[in-house]
């Protein structure tokens, strides 16, 4: 009698366990999937706000940190394909200091019409995207659905899903 009470008890405890783990994972999900209203810094000081961007084929938002060697690549693939994407926006957003971020902002050139580079939070990115890793990519289309959400990113990611209008 008292097994099948601790057995019952045991069961009990894993549903529960694994209902609050798929809560935590679809939390996760339905954040990363709703187009992100945030509020940033941009490298000029200046408090950003994505409500007022509304017109664009599509959006990156790219989430980096200045000392990582694949953040470094990912900059460099921006920086050199931004010209073939001049209706969609660059978000680059990164939790490093904004000095270091002007620094990496003037090695990696990517500041521009279509990319909009600054700084936000670990909260911040913690409130919109849930726990992520870094670099972490999202791209949301035209209807601000989600349509990517990877670490990585390559040319042929944004061929897949972009149409190059350059």
């Amino acid at each position: 009698m008292k097994l099948r009470i601790i057995l019952l008890i045991l069961v009990i405890i894993i549903v529960l366990s694994l209902g609050f783990l798929f809560s935590l994972y679809s939390d996760k999900n339905e954040k990363q999937s709703k187009f992100p209203l945030i509020t940033f810094t941009s490298i000029h000081g200046k408090q950003i706000n994505l409500e007022s961007v509304t017109k664009a084929e599509g959006f990156c938002f790219s989430i980096l940190s200045t000392d990582c060697d694949v953040c470094q690549s990912e900059a460099i693939l921006i920086s050199q394909i931004k010209k073939l994407y001049p209706d969609y926006y660059f978000i680059v957003l990164l939790t490093d200091s904004l000095n270091e971020i002007r620094t990496f902002d003037f090695l990696y050139k990517l500041e521009d019409k279509n990319v909009i580079i600054g700084y936000i939070s670990s909260d911040s990115l913690m409130k919109y995207w849930g726990n992520i890793s870094i670099p972490h990519i999202f791209i949301y289309n035209k209807e601000k659905s989600l349509i990517f959400n990877e670490p990585a990113i390559n040319m042929n990611t944004f061929k897949k899903y972009w149409k190059a209008t350059s």
